[in-house]
């Protein structure tokens, strides 16, 4: 029987068959298709490159063109008196993308810049913000002389106060008026100084430390072999408190309209709260910043006409005004003379710097300092030379290498020293090597003296039941190890060195001073001296701030009162964009990681593994970081040097 179905044979229904190499023909078209595509993402991203080089650029240049700073008429300069003020600018590498703040300045260019806007015509006044300051006290005095200064031109200052400790308010009297915020708070309560000792902690875990030091003021090592301040030590602490409170008291009695004794009395009971404040006269009212801004504002306006009158405040930063061009414009300016100024802050170290892009703990490496040193003596344009140190001391070697460096250059050309907040032990090593030695009344200087201190483990090693076997040539091969004991012919030795040291720092500094050997041990003994008692004892040549010191530098090169001259620095002045290329140099040569940098930027943590107790680091006063920082350094030396020149500890008098 025939087939019924009635699609065979059907042209329209035969089977579909797939053309030869039909996938690889699609596959063509869908790439002949869609060709645009990656060239589309290609040229977003080269625009966006483009796109954001562009605003970079701007961004890195608009700072630090200062033909784009103009200072206005009816200007008030803004201060911020806030974070650490060193000797050498701690600048941030990412400061560029922005114009505020006071990143890169130090104290020398900030008080260069109060002088300036003293006869600005352009400079009304100045708005002081205080609270949170870091500084010595004589940076403190130095910065408050230049206040009190601004303002015998008839230029009126501000001071603005939301937090704040006797060292910020000791900078606020130099103010016309002082006010403070509703909500603040302060710490208005005498000064005090808390030592860290470590003994009790070391003794739990079977560490001793034999500490031999030259003589008895010179307790450096009584933080790692006691339990609490020996009396010459609490001495010494004791004459630069008093000091220092005299002189806040001062401060205040002359102010605030009250004699010491009133101000004691109150300092005395404590003082914390802005009611507080204000109802014993220590500040001039309380309000908020805005309201105070309008209040100066108006005082401006007052002596404007309507035309010229302000709608809102007009203020310019400090870093802002530095790099104006009305602050480079000295017609005055005597090229013939040039006068090297070399910053040396922070622990003496051997070897050369070799500091973190992000800044941090300043030091003087010997061979770096060495270098500053000799560039200025081999440069024939520069006339005399001028070494600002601020430094609690640190590596007797270092120290020696430096103190023949100044020597050498002494023969060439005058070298003269000014003393900042510290200048003691190998502060003072290398100070007494210059021709004369300025320093502020409130100076932290002489601790001529030496300090050896040897860790021994053999406790801890006991405890944890390690045991040590030796194969000798002599029984010196184990001198100073700290897996053994000292025995009397160690230590017989150790004092041997130690004394050899310090005899020579005493011959150098009798010859120095021009006094005799007996003389120089009397004021020695590793005492420390405030810049008042060393003038008194002979120890220095004068009493002068550091604008005193140039002052004193540029007279004895002839050049006449009130006429300017070149200043070259050493280190270099470093802008924030300059550290950014040297951070990245720093990362394309040593391939150092982001990871590394960041490592780098927190140094305490890394140094001491903190890890997960960082918050609670982070919690801890800052007069205690900072001594633990100290501490930290101080061991860090004592791995590669058995003789250290250095303070007992930073004073951190609050």
């Amino acid at each position: 029987m025939a087939s019924t179905d009635s699609t065979q044979g059907s042209p329209e229904q035969k089977p579909h068959r797939t053309p030869p190499n039909y996938e690889q023909y699609q596959r063509r078209r869908r790439k002949q298709s869609s060709w645009w595509i990656p060239l589309a993402i290609i040229g977003v991203i080269v625009v966006g490159m483009i796109a954001v080089g562009t605003v970079f650029f701007m961004a890195i240049s608009d700072p630090f063109e200062a033909n784009e700073i103009d200072v206005k008429s009816n200007t008030v300069l803004s201060l911020s008196a806030s974070g650490a003020v060193g000797e050498v600018a701690n600048v941030n590498p990412f400061a560029f993308l922005s114009s505020s703040g006071n990143n890169g300045v130090n104290l020398f260019n900030t008080l260069s810049a109060i002088e300036r806007a003293k006869t600005d015509d352009d400079i009304r006044g100045i708005y002081f913000r205080a609270g949170g300051i870091q500084a010595g006290f004589s940076k403190l005095v130095e910065l408050r002389d230049a206040l009190i200064d601004f303002r015998s031109s008839g230029k009126f200052v501000y001071a603005f106060i939301e937090f704040a400790n006797e060292s910020d308010y000791f900078l606020a009297t130099a103010a016309d008026s002082v006010f403070m915020a509703t909500e603040g708070f302060a710490e208005m309560n005498g000064f005090g100084s808390v030592g860290m000792f470590l003994e009790g902690a070391f003794d739990k875990i079977g560490i001793d430390y034999h500490v031999v030091q030259f003589e008895e003021y010179k307790s450096a090592g009584e933080m790692y072999s006691r339990t609490g301040y020996s009396d010459e030590a609490r001495t010494q602490i004791r004459d630069i408190i008093d000091q220092r409170y005299g002189i806040l008291l001062n401060a205040i009695s002359e102010t605030r309209g009250m004699s010491r004794d009133e101000a004691h009395a109150l300092m005395s009971r404590g003082i914390y709260t802005p009611d507080s404040m204000a109802a014993v006269n220590f500040v001039d009212g309380l309000l908020s910043e805005t309201t105070l801004k309008q209040r100066i504002c108006d005082r401006i306006n007052a002596d404007l006409s309507s035309v010229d009158s302000l709608e809102s405040l007009r203020t310019i930063s400090l870093r802002k005004y530095i790099n104006a061009p009305v602050f480079a414009d000295d017609s005055k300016v005597n090229e013939d003379i040039n006068i090297a100024i070399i910053f040396g802050s922070g622990v003496i170290e051997t070897g050369e710097a070799n500091p973190s892009p992000f800044g941090g703990e300043s030091v003087i490496a010997s061979e770096t300092f060495s270098d500053y040193i000799r560039s200025a003596r081999e440069d024939d344009d520069v006339d005399a030379v001028l070494i600002r140190i601020d430094s609690p001391g640190g590596s007797a070697t270092a120290s020696d290498v430096i103190w023949h460096e100044i020597v050498e250059t002494r023969k060439v050309k005058p070298v003269y020293c000014s003393m900042s907040d510290l200048a003691a032990s190998g502060g003072y090593y290398i100070a007494m090597a210059c021709d004369s030695i300025f320093a502020h009344e409130s100076t932290i200087t002489g601790s001529i003296g030496v300090i050896m201190s040897v860790p021994q483990m053999t406790g801890l090693f006991d405890k944890v039941g390690v045991t040590f076997d030796t194969v000798l040539t002599s029984r010196s091969a184990l001198f100073l190890n700290p897996a053994f004991p000292i025995d009397s012919l160690q230590e017989q030795k150790l004092n041997s060195i130690g004394g050899a040291i310090y005899n020579r720092f005493l011959e150098r500094a009798a010859e120095s001073r021009n006094k005799s050997y007996d003389e120089m041990r009397s004021l020695a003994k590793g005492r420390v001296w405030t810049g008042r008692q060393a003038l008194e004892h002979g120890l220095i040549d004068g009493i002068a701030d550091f604008s005193e010191s140039i002052e004193i530098v540029k007279r004895s090169l002839g050049v006449p009162e009130g006429e300017k001259v070149l200043v070259s620095f050493y280190p270099r002045p470093q802008d924030s964009f300059s550290a950014f290329l040297r951070m990245l140099d720093i990362e394309e040569e040593a391939g150092m990681s982001a990871e590394k940098l960041a490592v780098q930027y927190d140094e305490f943590s890394a140094a001491s593994a903190m890890g997960p107790y960082r918050e609670a680091w982070k919690m801890m006063p800052a007069s205690v970081q900072r001594q633990f920082k100290y501490m930290l350094q101080l061991n860090q030396l004592a791995g590669s040097e058995h003789a250290i020149l250095a303070l007992p500890h930073i004073p951190v008098i609050e």
